[in-house]
């Protein structure tokens, strides 16, 4: 019987998806693993993909532009029907309309407190801490996300900060979409993912999200949730829907960009993030060594799909490299019941600008030993759709600012000596007699860093030993682009 409703599913699947597999994101290498799950409720699906009607968007902004708005937190208490409890709860500055700033905030308060009252009423025992976050916060838009501790989003609250407007799900979708159909779609799917557990969360078939149904939205997911018993959940449940799967139908952040450095206050805090989607590939190779674990990431939504297989061909050849590198031909010196013996991890440190930067680093874990010889950078630029040398970005700068180079020398030639050679005389003059700026542009590795719009945009300076004579060990500093750019960021860039 078991093998018959899971039979069931599986043709419920294909009828609904129109054969088309979208693979789930995995953030680690993971073994597939037999399941013992009982046979879920069937679903309840009432359209193919073929008949939602869906509009896509005419255009797409390249850029996520985040608020130039200073957003602070305090922690207060909720008079709720089980007693104070303590709440995360934000508020924020920086529009240069403060009648539309006041009014806001005083909004997002009142949502703030009667969410937690009534969420209070509706749980078991007294929640510990509530909090409510920034989950987008870029284009004039600005979603405050609700959670419980180590919850995932419960709720949101979704303003459009050029008029104060409380945005729904509606609002999110390109006009003439049927995104209730779409969304009905999504949430199957993700119950027919093998990574869900369908009678777990299930109680009765899946019928339809509501058109005003709870929802959150990140750069990256919207997340629908459902209360305890709506739409057939046994319990209260959030389904995460990568944006980069319906894309093409949401264009909430398409739409109302374009006036931040007019109506906001902070343009210091106003960052280029690349509009597109990453998501982080796992997979175990297994070598006379033992277990190979590889990372990397992979994109989509770039707007030339030949460029965007560019880079995902390039980075993942980069990975078969050093996976088909004999070095992993030889037997680990090091006995023990863990299989996992190396490690390739290529990790995005910039995607801002136009430009993404991408390292590539392999260890081992006998000795927790750095291969130094697999380090690589991979660059490219979305903008002119080409790989791209970093120092290129720099060379050309220096041709507007006579002073650069030597500017850009000397705080690397301290960062490296405060690193390196604080504690050590001889380093310390090596690096003083011999960095120079042709030195960098012949020999160092050149790449860009900012993972977090509140990190500093720096430039990286990697140097492989020998780079500077008689130095056998790798050296790395990075130099903060605030303190010898003198344009801003989006010109530096261009």
């Amino acid at each position: 019987m078991k093998a018959l409703f899971r039979v069931l599913i599986i043709v419920v699947a294909i009828f609904l998806t129109g054969c088309h597999n979208t693979p789930s994101k995995q953030t680690e290498p993971n073994k597939a693993v037999p399941s013992n799950s009982k046979a879920p409720a069937p679903l309840n699906p009432y359209h193919t993909s073929a008949d939602i009607k869906l509009v896509k968007k005419a255009d797409k902004t390249k850029y996520l532009l985040s608020n130039g708005i200073e957003i602070k937190y305090e922690q207060k208490s909720v008079k709720t029907s089980k007693g104070e409890i303590s709440v995360f709860s934000p508020q924020f500055s920086g529009l240069k309309d403060k009648a539309l700033e006041a009014r806001i905030n005083k909004s997002l308060g009142n949502d703030i407190e009667n969410t937690a009252k009534n969420y209070t009423a509706k749980t078991s025992e007294k929640p510990s801490e509530l909090s409510f976050l920034p989950s987008l916060n870029a284009n004039n838009l600005l979603c405050i996300t609700f959670y419980d501790l180590y919850s995932p989003p419960l709720d949101s609250f979704f303003y459009r900060l050029t008029d104060g407007k409380k945005l729904e799900l509606k609002d999110l979708f390109t006009e003439g979409t049927d995104y209730v159909s779409l969304i009905n779609q999504k949430v199957i799917e993700n119950m027919l993912s093998e990574a869900s557990e369908e009678e777990n969360i299930l109680k009765e078939p899946f019928t339809t999200i509501k058109p005003n149904q709870k929802f959150s939205i990140s750069p990256s997911s919207l997340f629908i949730v459902f209360d305890a018993g709506e739409s057939g959940f046994d319990k209260a449940h959030t389904i995460e829907i990568p944006l980069s799967s319906i894309d093409d139908y949401v264009d909430v952040m398409d739409r109302y960009s374009g006036t931040e450095r007019k109506t906001q206050e902070r343009s210091d805090l106003i960052v280029r993030a690349n509009n597109i989607f990453s998501s982080s590939k796992g997979e175990i190779i297994n070598k006379k060594i033992g277990e190979l674990w590889c990372y990397y990431p992979q994109f989509s939504g770039l707007r030339n799909d030949s460029f965007e297989k560019t880079i995902n061909d390039t980075i993942k050849d980069g990975v078969h490299k050093v996976v088909n590198n004999n070095l992993w031909d030889n037997e680990s010196k090091v006995k023990s019941d863990d299989k996992h013996k190396a490690t390739v991890q290529l990790q995005t440190t910039f995607n801002h600008y136009g430009i993404i930067c991408i390292t590539q680093n392999a260890y081992k874990l006998d000795k927790y030993e750095d291969l130094n010889e697999f380090y690589k950078v991979y660059s490219f630029d979305l903008k002119a759709c080409k790989t791209i040398d970093p120092k290129e970005i720099l060379n050309n700068y220096s041709l507007k600012d006579k002073n650069f180079k030597e500017s850009f020398t000397n705080l690397a030639k301290q960062n490296l000596i405060k690193i390196y050679g604080s504690s050590n005389g001889q380093v310390a003059d090596k690096i003083n007699s011999s960095l120079n700026y042709n030195l960098i542009n012949d020999k160092a590795i050149i790449y860009f860093r900012k993972y977090m719009p509140d990190d500093p945009t720096s430039i990286v300076i990697h140097l492989n030993k020998d780079s500077i004579k008689g130095i056998t060990d790798p050296m790395e500093c990075e130099v903060s682009i605030k303190d010898i750019v003198k344009i801003p960021p989006e010109d530096f860039f261009k």
